[in-house]
């Protein structure tokens, strides 16, 4: 409210920080599909979310991606892909696997309850736990892990809800391995990154312009804690 007060009073430092917060905002959630193409990638603009590649990026920095053949990443490069989303279930005493954007796995199966379809997996704003949205025979339902609903019992549910940008520090025919360079492990999923879920490497980056967009994410709870507090933007050290 004092910022636009300032504004209303013709404050013009006050404007031009309004200004800037406009144009930040327009460089952190748009994606121009000219860019897309000309990078050859479907995400040519992703922003860094958290520490795990501090001091090489930082939270807030929005980097470029410019899309890559397989065959010509390499170890050392900074990849940017995303995670499947996946759920394993039960239904009868018979195990499933559901996997959303994969070319590997169905995203809906007949079990002995019905037709079992995974919609999406999301981060509940209220915990920050991964839950999935499926539907047995049409009807639809929010399950955590170790829930049962429609019949079937969720035992897992894996996925992010944006990109990793981690290091590429092995790599084999059909998939690649990644590490955070702050990280002191990788991580489950990236033991085996595939083709497929690869959107390119890093061009260059925008230095910190996307904490912007991590301050709006904050405020609406997408991380996890309670909406409208700015409590969950992590700040990176050495």
């Amino acid at each position: 409210m004092e910022l636009l007060e300032k504004i209303r009073d013709g404050d013009i430092e006050s404007f031009e920080w309004f200004y800037f917060l406009a144009l930040a905002l327009i460089l952190a959630f748009g994606t121009i599909q000219t860019t897309g193409t000309t990078l050859g990638t479907e995400r040519p603009v992703v922003s860094v979310i958290s520490c795990s590649m501090y001091p090489v990026y930082n939270v807030g920095d929005i980097l470029i991606v410019e899309g890559q053949n397989y065959e010509n990443i390499e170890v050392g490069d900074i990849a940017i892909y995303q995670v499947p989303n996946k759920i394993e279930f039960t239904a009868d005493g018979e195990s499933y696997t559901l996997e959303e954007n994969s070319p590997m796995y169905n995203t809906s199966v007949e079990t002995s309850v019905g037709t079992v379809k995974l919609h999406k997996v999301q981060s509940d704003p209220r915990n920050g736990n991964n839950r999935a949205l499926i539907s047995v025979d049409g009807e639809r339902y929010a399950v955590f892990e170790g829930q049962s609903s429609g019949g079937i019992t969720v035992n897992g549910v894996a996925g992010q809800p944006v990109p990793i940008v981690h290091r590429v520090i092995n790599k084999s025919d059909d998939s690649l391995q990644t590490k955070g360079d702050a990280n002191d492990r990788q991580l489950e999923f990236e033991s085996e990154v595939r083709p497929f879920q690869i959107y390119g490497t890093t061009a260059f980056k925008i230095p910190r312009i996307g904490a912007i967009k991590l301050i709006a994410m904050d405020l609406v709870g997408f991380n996890g804690d309670a909406p409208l507090a700015l409590d969950n933007t992590p700040s990176c050290t050495k």
